[in-house]
């Protein structure tokens, strides 16, 4: 089976084509190649946290239905997990790297979470607590993947909706914040040293995570560290998350115009989709600092930027 990622753009397109949208169908053939392939079990589009934040976002009764509706029809509810749960299992399979033990090979689509709550850290059943994986397994159990998120997407009022809303930018806010301050302090800065500053601010902000996982593998971080700046570095790159936010962030940061939020969450669904999905179809700027640094390259990725490639891959995979 084939995974996909689609950018909230490409999914509002594609939602055009429900028949009562309003709009003139303009993307029939992707949409009817993406359905039978769907249908057939020959490929998947989960959703990102970015995707389910974007759609809550909408106010518009049925326009989110109907997105909603679509996301379902091609994502079957499924999600890419959240960052910290693909993070624990890509830094342990780092370590082993980096330890030259022999290396724990996850399932085919361990990246995959069940239902849309997987793509938010406290529900993640890689990494949630004993409270909230009792909790999950009653959602699960009472409703469908497609059911639950239509459930959410639908039943709950605006003013729900809201708060969660805001309750992510406050922390998406923060973040912007930082990176405006780092692009300041390295503006003068190599490329490569830029690289190496980025590294080492997203080693120290999961240090804690790196730290547990040293230890639950016999090791102190002492061990890690005596291979030095090359080994540590080496390290960063073979962490799919962190090198593709790293290349992603500096790229962003060279731009010349100030940092936004969904720039933040553009990024966050990128480090979820490429290293994992066969193909990506993504806002233009971002597909093109994606090839420029030939992140498709090093995971085996098709990244482009409009549903016309979507389609040629979709009728290649027919």
């Amino acid at each position: 089976m084939k995974i996909l990622f689609l950018d909230q753009n490409i999914w509002i397109s594609l939602a055009e084509d429900v028949p009562d949208s309003g709009v003139e169908p303009k993307h029939t053939l992707a949409f009817s190649l993406l359905s039978e392939a769907v249908e057939n079990g020959k490929v998947l589009a989960p959703l990102t946290m970015g995707n389910i934040i974007e759609t809550s976002k909408i106010n518009d009764h049925s326009r989110r239905r109907r997105l909603t509706a679509v996301q379902n029809k091609f994502s079957k509810g499924k999600v890419f997990r959240s960052y910290k749960g693909r993070l624990s299992i890509e830094l342990r399979l780092a370590l082993q790297i980096f330890f030259n033990e022999p290396i724990y090979t996850p399932d085919a689509f361990w990246f995959i979470g069940d239902s849309f709550v997987e793509a938010f850290e406290p529900f993640d059943g890689l990494i949630a607590s004993a409270k909230e994986k009792s909790m999950n397994f009653l959602l699960h159990d009472a409703l469908e993947p497609q059911q639950l998120y239509s459930t959410f997407m639908l039943e709950q009022g605006d003013d729900q909706r809201k708060v969660a809303i805001k309750a992510f930018y406050c922390g998406t806010k923060d973040l912007t914040e930082r990176i405006e301050r780092r692009r300041e302090q390295v503006r003068k800065h190599s490329k490569d040293k830029r690289h190496k500053i980025y590294s080492a601010l997203l080693f120290v902000a999961n240090d804690d995570l790196i730290g547990t996982i040293l230890q639950t593998m016999g090791y102190m971080k002492e061990d890690f560290l005596q291979a030095g700046e090359s080994g540590v570095q080496q390290f960063m790159r073979d962490v799919p998350n962190f090198y593709v936010e790293t290349n992603l962030a500096l790229n962003l940061e060279s731009l010349r115009r100030p940092i936004e939020e969904n720039d933040c969450l553009d990024i966050s669904s990128l480090c979820a989709a490429i290293p994992y999905a066969d193909c990506i179809v993504c806002e233009k700027m971002f597909a093109h600092i994606s090839n420029q640094e030939r992140l498709g390259n090093r995971y085996n990725t098709k990244i482009s930027r409009n549903l016309s490639d979507l389609t040629a891959y979709l009728q290649e995979i027919k």
